[in-house]
């Protein structure tokens, strides 16, 4: 039987930076762009959340609803580093450890009865480690599948510990709602309440024949992550594939030049992860998703880059070859893979072009590590809502 644990480190940004002022706990703060600006938030604190404060709120309206906020600049350099630790100790703890994002981690630890006979014992080793060695708060949820163990841990937040037994999966989804399952945004929620599924329960004892009908392909995969079934692996961390980004729009969306703008900011954001990790890319993939759910990915192939510029017109490219001015989006994404290690161009009596706007994308990466990604931008991203 599977053992899988999903350990998420709770509003991790703010809790690094607690670390390094630890006056601000028990006080609302906001890791994020400037509310003065065009500044998203990163991450709120618990005590921001209570005003209504979310991730991806525009800065000026979570000052807004909490004029009291503390707003604190990003130190990316700091939370990978934070990441880093959390990932060794994960490593020497449990024999398989997958990353999934900065602050996410899915353990394996299925077969180690005899050095955790407990799951819920090994959830709060790992918790009392993180909290006393790196002042980290986090939550674990524990279950036989990385999918409903995420869940659980959303369920427990925050500072919970949740385990849920083998064969009582679907009975702990049955209660919730729809949008407690990953995946399902508001847009997707909002076609389901439609046809009046509000409950996971309700989509697992739904007949697969109607949920094709309702949500094409998309239908039955519903039904069996309602189920509680994912038998999707742990996969140990090695280094990262590929990098991208995406959106369900809260409308269906068929403005190309906001389109463009919202590819140009997710070829920024690409661009800056490929220079913090020293890689290149050479293949950019722009992802389409249709009203009706029908999905697509158009892919071409380039020179070794790690330049916004030539990432986005690749992208536009791709984006402008696929559908009309009149084509709907219900999401967009863009993302680069086929990784290279980023070598310094040499020349012995000239500087290339390359090593010129490796240059400028150094000085670019500094100004937005002090001030936010979205300090400097490309026109071309300045639509974005």
């Amino acid at each position: 039987m599977k053992i899988i644990a999903h350990l998420d480190l709770d509003c991790f940004f703010v809790s690094c930076e607690r670390i390094k002022h630890p006056e601000l706990a028990g006080k609302p703060a906001i890791v994020g762009g400037s509310a003065s600006g065009r500044g998203v938030v990163a991450s709120p604190s618990y005590e921001a959340r209570k005003f209504g404060v979310r991730s991806a709120m525009p800065s000026k309206r979570a000052m807004e609803l909490c004029p009291n906020a503390i707003f604190l600049t990003p130190d990316l350099d700091f939370y990978s580093e934070m990441s880093h630790r959390v990932r060794r100790y994960l490593r020497e703890t449990a024999p398989v450890v997958e990353q999934a994002s900065i602050d996410e981690f899915y353990l394996d630890i299925s077969g180690c009865e005899r050095i955790y006979p407990e799951p819920l014992q090994f959830g709060a080793i790992i918790k009392g480690y993180l909290s006393t060695a790196l002042k980290l708060p986090s939550t674990v949820g524990i279950s036989t599948s990385k999918l409903v163990s995420k869940i659980a841990a959303a369920e427990a937040k925050p500072d919970g510990l949740s385990y849920i037994l083998a064969g009582k999966e679907q009975a702990f989804l049955s209660t919730l709602p729809v949008e407690a399952m990953p995946g399902i945004g508001k847009v997707t929620a909002r076609e389901m309440h439609r046809f009046s599924f509000k409950t996971l329960g309700q989509i697992a004892l739904a007949e697969d024949s109607f949920l094709i009908r309702c949500f094409g392909k998309w239908g039955a995969e519903f039904k069996k992550s309602a189920e509680g079934i994912d038998d999707s692996p742990v996969t140990s961390w090695e280094d990262p594939k590929s990098f991208g980004r995406e959106t369900t729009f809260e409308k269906d969306e068929a403005n190309q030049d906001y389109l463009l703008s919202v590819l140009s900011s997710f070829a920024e954001e690409c661009c800056a992860e490929l220079r913090r990790y020293h890689f290149k890319a050479k293949t950019v993939t722009v992802k389409f998703r249709l009203p009706d759910f029908k999905t697509f990915e158009r892919s071409k192939t380039i020179f070794s880059t790690a330049n916004e510029k030539d990432i986005f017109l690749t992208a536009k490219k791709l984006f402008l070859g696929y559908g009309t001015k009149q084509t709907k989006f219900r999401l967009i994404g863009l993302s680069v893979s086929n990784l290279t290690a980023a070598k310094k161009a040499e020349t012995l009596f000239s500087e290339p072009e390359d090593e010129k706007w490796e240059r400028i994308d150094k000085h670019i990466d500094t100004i937005r590590h002090k001030y936010g990604l979205e300090a400097i931008q490309l026109g071309s991203s300045l639509k974005v809502k």
